[in-house]
């Protein structure tokens, strides 16, 4: 009897040992399945972090990009040392970043040498633009710049160079070409509406809306309907550093940056310079400040006579009259912006006027300077009513707003042009000269000639 009760001890002596070693091993899986699943998971996170601060980083490039397009000067960072390697290059751009104390306002980058971070949807970056060189960082913190557990570095290298725009004549908006006009050596586009009444175009006549022929011969592939092409966004202020002469609201006329006569450059900002004359009474270089008023144009510029050079109107308008002769001449006019974003509506002023004295002819022959394709670059409207030397003139002529170019007939006494006329359309300011883009009597010879500034593009990403 009593070793049959040892017997049954030592039978649950064993069964105790089993189940407590089979829980040893279950303990074991369920704690190595538990390390695993949640070191899997932290891997994830990490992953999405990972992945997560290479978007937010890439959304401030764009930013960048699109603030440069906007306005080629609008970062003005410190200029970047030469890099002994890509670690060097890093930490240079982290320091920058780390300099970003406060929140970018409504989301935009500031425009100076200070730094500012900006909120993300998933994380918070900081736009680091060197002054030196053509590329742009972007910084990303995730979850945020305080509390960062990832951090990334992008580096995009942009060409911001000129633009060749293969159109004798490109429009943002509606475009009619009448009177015998004739484009050769390159196409048309209109991103509106296309009418087109006589004459020829040796290329393409093209819209992006509706197509009306009534009658002009034109190249192959014509007709509507066709894609959109971006019309570059010409700034006036952007080609201000080709000025050599600022004519300002005063009745002043100021050094340029580019005015290198009896001194070096003196002007950033325009109508900052050194004053050269008071051009009210008596006029300077053919220019003179009339004291009409009319505050839809701003300060009114006229000129009967040419000479050579780069003349800036600062928040005013040209009206160009008289015989003018052999002269290689920029005439660039800077509008008086609307409040508010892009497209700055409505604008004072910016309206470049060519008309023609009573009587004709007069014969405007006329050749942009070197270092400058254009003719006119209107920061609102470009209107031309005038006799024109056939195959005399050359440059881009341009308008922010809309062009109205009309020669006096369809013989000599035409409108001609070696190079392009662009409109930007990019709105239109209710009682300026032009609402519509015309073209009339018009001798257009396709010149090729680049526009700067051109529109950034992108053409290296590299991590960092």
């Amino acid at each position: 009897m009593r070793l049959r009760f040892r017997s049954l001890d030592n039978e649950r002596g064993m069964a105790l040992i089993m189940v407590m070693g089979t829980s040893l091993v279950l303990f074991i899986l369920a704690t190595v399945i538990v390390t695993r699943s949640l070191n899997d998971q932290r891997q994830v996170r990490r992953q999405r972090l990972h992945e997560q601060a290479i978007h937010v980083a890439d959304a401030g490039l764009e930013r960048g990009l699109y603030q440069i397009e906007q306005d080629s000067t609008y970062f003005k960072g410190v200029d970047a040392p030469a890099f002994a390697n890509v670690g060097a290059e890093k930490a240079w751009v982290l320091a920058r970043a780390a300099t970003a104390t406060t929140e970018c306002t409504g989301g935009i980058p500031t425009k100076n040498t200070s730094y500012c971070w900006v909120n993300g949807t998933e994380g918070q970056w900081v736009i680091v633009k060197p002054s030196n060189v053509s590329t742009l960082y972007a910084v990303s913190f995730v979850p945020t710049r305080a509390a960062a557990v990832r951090t990334r570095v992008i580096r995009g290298t942009f060409d911001a160079g000129n633009s060749n725009l293969n159109f004798g004549v490109l429009t943002g908006g509606n475009l009619s070409v009448s009177g015998g006009s004739t484009v050769s050596g390159s196409g048309v586009h209109s991103n509106g509406n296309l009418t087109l009444s006589g004459g020829s175009v040796s290329g393409p006549a093209t819209s992006s809306g509706s197509y009306t022929n009534g009658g002009s011969t034109v190249g192959a592939g014509s007709g509507g309907g066709m894609p959109a092409v971006t019309v570059p966004n010409i700034r006036p202020r952007d080609n201000y550093s080709k000025s050599e002469y600022d004519l300002c609201p005063d009745g002043s006329v100021r050094k340029g940056p580019a005015y290198t006569a009896g001194g070096a450059p003196v002007s950033t900002t325009p109508c900052t310079g050194t004053v050269l004359a008071t051009a009210i009474t008596n006029p300077y270089r053919g220019w003179q400040r009339t004291t009409a008023s009319d505050a839809s144009k701003g300060a009114i510029w006229t000129s009967t006579t040419s000479y050579d050079g780069t003349y800036y109107i600062y928040q005013g308008s040209a009206r160009i009259t008289g015989r003018l002769h052999k002269t290689r001449r920029t005439v660039i006019a800077e509008a008086t912006p609307g409040t508010g974003a892009e497209p700055l509506c409505p604008r004072v002023g910016g309206d470049i006027e060519v008309l023609s004295p009573s009587p004709p002819p007069s014969h405007f022959i006329s050749t942009a300077p070197t270092g400058t394709p254009f003719l006119f670059l209107a920061g609102r409207d470009l209107l031309v009513n005038s006799w024109w030397h056939q195959n005399s003139n050359e440059g881009v002529m341009y308008a922010t707003e809309q062009f109205s170019i009309t020669g006096n007939d369809a013989g000599a006494g035409g409108f001609s042009l070696r190079g392009s006329i662009i409109a930007g359309d990019f709105c239109h300011t209710t009682g300026s000269p032009v609402s519509t883009n015309i073209l009339v009597n018009a001798r257009i010879t396709y010149g090729g000639f680049a526009i700067p500034p051109g529109i950034p593009r992108l053409v290296r990403w590299t991590e960092i």
